[in-house]
């Protein structure tokens, strides 16, 4: 009877363990960006000027600051060939070669 409740147990956890593994998530590909999610890892890739930039998401505490913060545009990167900012939970970037804006949504949740 132990037997069966240890293989139950170890199994149980077998399962567990190998359901928490994040798999990328490719959010946007192209020949000059692309953008993968891991998990609370956004990685953003600079195909055309060889950089990658990574962001991390966390859980911040509600207060009037933080919703302030979230209606500001942070910029991530400013290079030769794109702006990259990120408002709310949207990652926007601007091609400065053409001009052209690409708009990401970072999550899964509904505004």
């Amino acid at each position: 009877m132990k037997r069966l409740i240890s293989f139950i147990v170890a199994a149980v956890l077998i399962v567990a363990l190998t359901g928490c593994t994040k798999e990328s998530i490719v959010l946007y590909d192209s020949d000059l960006l692309r953008v993968e999610r891991a998990g609370a890892v956004t990685t953003i890739s600079d195909l055309e000027g060889g950089n990658v930039y990574t962001l991390k998401t966390v859980r911040v505490k509600k207060s009037e600051t933080a919703t302030q913060d979230k209606a500001t545009a942070k910029t991530i990167a400013d290079t030769d060939t794109m702006h990259i900012q990120v408002v709310h939970d949207v990652l926007v970037v601007t091609f400065k070669d053409s001009g052209d804006t690409v708009y990401i949504k970072l999550s899964n949740k509904r505004f």
